[in-house]
């Protein structure tokens, strides 16, 4: 879960939804320029919920706040790497053919994260 921001505070916002359509997706910079106790803003005069960090809006967002850059690099990483997964395996199929010993060890990694997550 997210800190709570602090006026001063720079964020990264990412444009997405209907903001994206025809442009290139860019992380910009921002500045926290007010915080309450539900709602915070920023310098792009948008009002960001403080326990999801998303947009508040009736429609769709246009951007999707990150606490840094890393954090940005590393979802989009993640997301590579689970659509490489799912590729493997699309159709219930094993397209790289892995073997049962390899298949059980992931299947280990997964049901060990689950457990950790449960204590939690």
């Amino acid at each position: 879960m997210k800190e709570k921001p602090k006026v001063g505070q720079i964020v990264y916002s990412l444009n997405i939804g209907n903001m994206a359509r025809n442009v290139k997706q860019k992380l910009t910079s921002i500045t926290v320029t007010k915080v309450g106790r539900i709602y915070f803003s920023c310098d792009n005069r948008r009002q960001y919920y403080i326990k999801s960090w998303g947009e508040d809006t009736i429609y769709c967002q246009d951007s999707q706040l990150y606490e840094s850059e890393t954090e940005w690099k590393e979802e989009k990483e993640s997301t590579k790497i689970i659509d490489f997964i799912q590729h493997s395996f699309r159709y219930d199929n094993n397209r790289n053919r892995l073997p049962i010993e390899e298949l059980r060890q992931i299947e280990f990694i997964i049901k060990n994260y689950k457990l950790q997550e449960e204590k939690t």
